[in-house]
């Protein structure tokens, strides 16, 4: 029955693309939003121990966005080879790529919190977190024991994305992040944990309610379209170099966005102090929120897109792109007018957090403008995703960091320093960097995508 279901879906990717397009995306929308509001909630309930337990949990946001990021670059590695191989009518190389790509993520997930561990106090302490050292690594030891927690699920999605089971692909994270907000404070206060009841309780959430489902359903249900049994694993350098040459740049594309978050902390904590930081990181919060179905709409776009690539469909192949540009830039106005209308709301929730009186009115009046990133920056990220697709890791290193660092940092140096615009310039160099960084990245995309098909001709 499950075959049957997801040869109709593989059906649909071939034959409409744009519907496969939205199908695929929602459900992945959905799922990433909630694991966004998840870290939120998480936020708060760690405010709640005082200023100390959530600045340690600040402390490891660069080992998660590594973790995650680790997660995010193996999906993605091994949905574009998979799509390819399933575009071709090679459905045992696919399932052999999927193979390769939990083997690399078991074994990743098994040495980096094992050095990590070993060496916890001194990588905390070059992450600055001399002053709450102790509180750091009371969550971080928990944290690193299931680094596995945060990542595994984003390795295991590809899976039963490129057989189009979306629903089953992202419910689980829904699932697992729902009961993290509850199980929270259970851990935090009724077992008295206090800041490692946080990590304990995100690991054991994610664990049981998201990695444990996925792992019945592909090695033990067996419904998915790809046979994923250890029988059929053949080692493959050439898979593993191939997963590789695509996670590694969508991993760093992680790593250039906490350069640029740097960064931008650094300027705005020169020219207008430490509440101008406060109010656009959280301003930056709601609209990475805010992002997240032009995320979903991309992870659908490198299966559908790698599907045509590898089946030589180049009308469906250039129709795939043109459409989820398009409807990116939809989605980016859709939200920018929703955030636009709810940021006074939106804003007091965090001003409640963080205990400031007033500071809700300028993070309203910062989500307002900063918004507008949404609009500006939507059709770049679709293009990070279509390089994805087409296994261009190269291609996606250096645009991504041509995007986030060299644009978006350039204009904002632009607009602070020169212009002399201080802290607006900071939310004014994002929208401008933004726009240029899209506007560069879509021209090359054209430019490619015509190319690939000429090279094929």
């Amino acid at each position: 029955m499950g075959e049957e279901i997801d040869v109709k879906k593989l059906d649909l990717i071939l034959n409409n693309p744009k519907k496969a397009l939205l199908i695929l995306a929602i459900p992945l929308m959905i799922s990433m939003m909630v694991d966004l509001i998840n870290d939120v909630v998480n936020s708060i309930w760690l405010s709640t121990l005082g200023s100390k337990a959530l600045a340690a949990f600040g402390f490891l946001n660069p080992l998660l966005i590594i973790t995650v990021g680790i997660g995010i670059g193996l999906g993605a590695g091994s949905s574009a080879i998979m799509a390819k191989f399933i575009g071709e009518g090679k459905k045992d190389d696919a399932t052999n790529a999927a193979l390769h790509s939990i083997v690399l993520a078991v074994l990743l997930f098994i040495l980096i919190p094992l050095v990590c561990i070993i060496f916890m106090k001194p990588i905390f302490l070059m992450l600055g977190a001399k002053d709450v050292l102790q509180l750091t690594c009371d969550y971080g030891f928990y944290f690193l024991i299931g680094m596995y927690a945060f990542a595994m699920p984003l390795v295991l999605q590809p899976i039963l994305i490129i057989g189009g089971d979306t629903k089953r692909a992202s419910y689980p994270l829904v699932i697992s992040a729902i009961v993290n907000i509850f199980l929270n404070p259970v851990f935090i206060y009724y077992f008295g944990l206090g800041i490692s009841g946080s990590a304990i309780s995100t690991v054991v959430s994610q664990t049981a309610f998201a990695i444990l489902p996925m792992v019945y359903w592909i090695f033990i249900k067996k419904d998915t379209l790809l046979d994923m049994s250890f029988k059929n694993f053949k080692a493959d350098m050439s898979l593993y170099k191939g997963i590789l040459t695509v996670g590694i740049p969508a991993a760093m594309e992680e790593g250039f966005l906490a350069i640029l978050t740097a960064s931008i902390n650094f300027i705005l904590s020169a020219v207008a102090g430490t509440t101008a930081v406060a109010v656009y990181s959280t301003s930056w919060r709601l609209v990475e929120l805010g992002l997240t179905p032009i995320f979903g709409l991309g992870m659908a776009l490198v299966t559908v897109i790698g599907v045509h690539y590898g089946a030589k469909n180049w009308d469906k192949f250039k129709l795939s792109f043109n459409y989820a540009a398009k409807i990116s830039i939809v989605l980016g106005i859709i939200v920018f007018i929703l955030l636009f209308i709810f940021a006074n709301p939106l804003a007091s929730i965090f001003a409640i957090a963080e205990e400031s009186v007033g500071l809700d009115l300028l993070i309203a009046k910062g989500l307002r403008i900063l918004g507008f990133y949404l609009i500006t920056s939507s059709v770049g990220y679709i293009v990070t995703y279509y390089l994805q697709g087409v296994e261009k890791g190269v291609q996606l290193f250096c645009l991504a960091g041509f995007k986030e660092v060299i644009c978006c940092l350039a204009t904002i140096i632009f607009f602070v320093y020169i212009m002399g615009f201080g802290e607006f310039g900071v939310y004014i160099g994002m929208i401008t960097g933004g726009l240029l960084g899209s506007i560069i990245l879509y021209i090359y995309a054209k430019y490619d995508i015509s190319k690939v098909i000429k090279s094929s001709d």
